[in-house]
């Protein structure tokens, strides 16, 4: 009876804590901003290596979580250097006039580990909606109720002409393919 008790207080001092939102921080050394794009009929990846993501999560009430995320657009990389370059460049990205690819969340929905980012991305000084799909996952072996790390996983499809990052149209794909992974841990 008395461990009952104890747990029962133990419970109810516990529930405020889970319910109030929470931030968490991003491990950079186990984490990447990816995106996918097609040349001509060759699928290739690319990353950011500088970014920050600003990340509060609300397991009780997920309207009241929310992403932000800033790229450096001129550590765009990719496996190509020429095409790493016309990337960074006026016709596409223009990184000497817009250094800076940014994308925060305005509402977030879903339930489990899902959720819709509807949110805005402003690429080249341009500000368009954009809806993302984030997922929460666990680290392999890690126990059920451990929320202090997780795994997130940002996915989603842009069309770089409505940012009028327009270059080379005739020979990249126009549409690319976002792929975060980060390693986060609860403050």
């Amino acid at each position: 009876m008395r461990a009952l008790i104890t747990f029962a207080v133990f419970l109810c001092l516990s529930l405020p804590a889970l319910a109030a939102p929470r931030t968490y921080v991003v491990d950079k050394a186990n984490s990447k901003v990816g995106f996918g794009y097609s040349l001509g009929s060759q699928k290739l990846r690319g990353q950011f290596q500088s970014y920050d993501i600003d990340l509060v999560i609300d397991f009780q009430t997920v309207a009241n979580s929310s992403v932000s995320v800033r790229m450096d657009a001129t550590s765009a990389r990719t496996p190509l250097p020429f095409a790493a370059e016309a990337l960074r460049g006026p016709s596409v990205l223009d990184v000497d006039n817009f250094p800076t690819i940014t994308f925060q969340s305005e509402t977030v929905t879903g339930s489990g580990n899902k959720a819709r980012l509807n949110g805005v991305a402003t690429i080249k000084g341009v500000t368009k909606p954009l809806v993302l799909t984030a997922e929460l996952f666990r680290p392999k072996g890690s126990s059920p109720d451990n929320l202090d790390d997780l795994i997130l996983q940002i996915s989603g499809r842009l069309d770089r002409r409505e940012f009028g990052a327009d270059g080379f149209i005739n020979e990249v794909s126009p549409f690319l393919i976002i792929d975060i992974r980060a390693r986060v841990s609860g403050k």
